[in-house]
């Protein structure tokens, strides 16, 4: 019954981005549920991937940025169990998986970017895309210029009738605090300056950090 529902929820929303006022995710299961709920959305995620990859298709996306995307679902499972020692997803939340695999978020090199929208000052709700560090190793500058460059190609070639005013990143790595204990000269330090803080009573969510796109 809960497989039927989630897959049915992947089709109905593929290739929707992340809407203004959020995607709530799915609950992680309790352990005693044993390997059936541990696996539940990993057998989601394999059954969507014909349809996510014919939506990537139509999409004119390349197998490697497809494949690239993912393939973060493999990261996902190693840490699983590396932090959990429990085989499968079941014991965490799913939120960046299944925008995943309904071709809102792209891995672009270092950084992943998911598609959404935000409502700025009261105007009009504007494209933005959401800005992710998957655990892949340091947050490099030139590595991340990279992505940033790659990704203002690539949206608008892909998804022109999205047209993106920022990037915005909601992470642990912008908590101001970080400053206070790394050098200026630190990965982490130098990414929190692509940005800028604003504040909740500027937008209709949570605190977003924008950086012009």
């Amino acid at each position: 019954w809960v497989f039927e529902r989630i897959y049915r929820d992947m089709l109905a929303n593929m290739g929707r981005g992340e809407p203004v006022d959020g995607f709530k995710g799915w609950p992680a299961f309790p352990a005693s549920t044993g390997p059936l709920g541990m696996h539940l959305y990993v057998w989601l995620f394999l059954a969507v991937v014909p349809e996510v990859r014919r939506f990537h298709a139509e999409r004119g996306i390349s197998d490697e940025i497809s494949w690239g995307s993912l393939d973060r679902f493999g990261q996902g499972l190693s840490i699983h169990r590396a932090m959990t020692g429990v085989s499968g997803l079941g014991l965490w939340a799913q939120w960046g998986y299944p925008m995943c695999f309904r071709g809102a978020d792209y891995q672009i090199g270092r950084l992943s970017f998911n598609r959404g929208e935000l409502s700025f000052l009261g105007r009009t709700r504007t494209h933005v895309l959401n800005v992710h560090v998957p655990p892949l190793g340091p947050v490099d500058t030139d590595a991340c210029d990279e992505s940033f460059a790659l990704a203002r190609e690539f949206f608008p070639r892909h998804f022109p009738e999205e047209p993106v005013t920022f990037f915005v990143c909601h992470s642990w790595l912008m908590d101001d605090q970080l400053a206070s204990y790394l050098p200026e000269s630190s990965n982490i330090v130098r990414f929190q300056h692509r940005f800028k803080l604003v504040q909740t009573s500027e937008l209709e969510t949570s605190d977003n950090f924008i950086l012009n796109y």
